[in-house]
């Protein structure tokens, strides 16, 4: 089985499932929003999913990323303390706005149990 090296290919192009860091759930990708960020950074919202750095994935509705915030799940996600900005859902709905499938997902509310 061949392995995608993310480094010579364009990321768009690698297909398949990524889990919410939330509810452990799995979706499509095109379903997750990304995030990344390392202990001691800031979290910030990848909407182009081209950001260097481990990727934290969720799923596209208000719900996860609520609860991503409110209980500091990001913490975990980013294997340690990471900034969590106090206008990141903010940013992330107008981030949206550039992105209408994935808007129409995350203001449409949960899409999983």
């Amino acid at each position: 089985m061949k392995k995608h090296n993310h480094k010579n290919n364009n990321p768009k192009t690698v297909v398949g499932n990524r889990t919410c860091f939330v509810c452990k759930t799995t979706a499509p990708r095109e379903e997750m929003l990304r995030f990344v960020g390392r202990p001691g950074q800031v979290v910030q919202f990848d909407a182009r999913e081209r950001l260097p750095g481990r990727g934290m994935w969720l799923h596209a509705n208000r719900d996860c990323l609520v609860k991503a915030i409110e209980k500091r799940v990001f913490y975990k996600a980013a294997k340690g303390t990471v900034d969590i900005p106090e206008n990141l859902l903010q940013v992330v709905e107008q981030e949206l706005q550039n992105y209408p499938i994935k808007q129409k997902l995350f203001l449409k509310g949960a899409i999983h149990e």
